[in-house]
């Protein structure tokens, strides 16, 4: 109990670690709270990709280093463009974490303005990302929408589409 009530933790819980999702069939809303380890996951994410990145932002608040360790790179250096991979098992929230850590790598300052594009290796998964992040949109400030284009033309489309708006962008797509 004390480790959730942590002042900085719990706001950080409060801001970016809530979401309400509405059932498609019956209309009706589910508020959705993070599990434990796809909190420290999502954070310890987020803190790699903008060590990897190369930005910084001096004015984000930093958790304490001495709390549950989350797999953070070993000796990786600022702007290396190296970050990690979250690893769970069947059932254990994926879309969830993948929703969380967009909404809040999104809200970092230091990314200022990051496009995010999801590669799947499944036309399912893509369909299942894409109503998840749309059913959340409010976190994400944004709606996502769904690229697919044709294997052959893929390249150009995107590169395309996505330098056409400079907001940030969520877009599943197949691989």
């Amino acid at each position: 109990m004390r480790g959730v009530f942590d002042r900085q933790r719990f706001l950080d819980l409060l801001q970016h670690f809530i979401v309400f999702e509405e059932d498609a069939d019956t209309g009706a809303q589910h508020k959705i709270i993070v599990g434990y380890h796809q909190f420290h996951a999502v954070n310890a994410a987020v803190e790699e990709t903008v060590r990897a990145s190369g930005m910084t932002d001096a004015g984000v608040l930093r958790e304490d280093p001495g709390r549950y360790w989350a797999g953070r790179m070993h000796g990786g250096k600022q702007g290396d463009r190296r970050a990690g991979v979250v690893w769970h098992t069947q059932g254990s929230g994926k879309s969830f974490t993948m929703l969380f850590f967009a909404a809040r790598v999104i809200r970092e300052s230091a990314m200022q303005n990051p496009t995010l594009v999801v590669l799947t290796d499944r036309n399912d998964l893509d369909d299942q990302l894409f109503g998840q992040f749309q059913r959340c949109h409010d976190i994400l400030a944004q709606m996502p929408f769904l690229f697919q284009p044709h294997l052959k033309d893929r390249r150009f489309n995107e590169k395309r589409h996505l330098s056409q708006n400079t907001n940030p962008k969520i877009s599943p797509c197949s691989h």
